[in-house]
């Protein structure tokens, strides 16, 4: 967790700049919804034929 203010620095804003795109490649790579599936909700069950 982090935050942005008036106090923090233009290194500081620069360094999250720079850190940040690899930081959300990885998470959204590992996401659950990555491929764009919900996970929950009438749209994620698969329906199932009884006999």
């Amino acid at each position: 967790r982090f935050s942005l203010s008036v106090y923090n620095t233009q290194e500081e804003v620069d360094y999250i700049i720079a850190a940040f795109p690899p930081i959300i490649e990885r998470l959204r790579a590992i996401s659950p919804f990555a491929d764009g599936k919900p996970l929950f909700g009438m749209d994620a069950c698969e329906p199932h034929h009884h006999h």
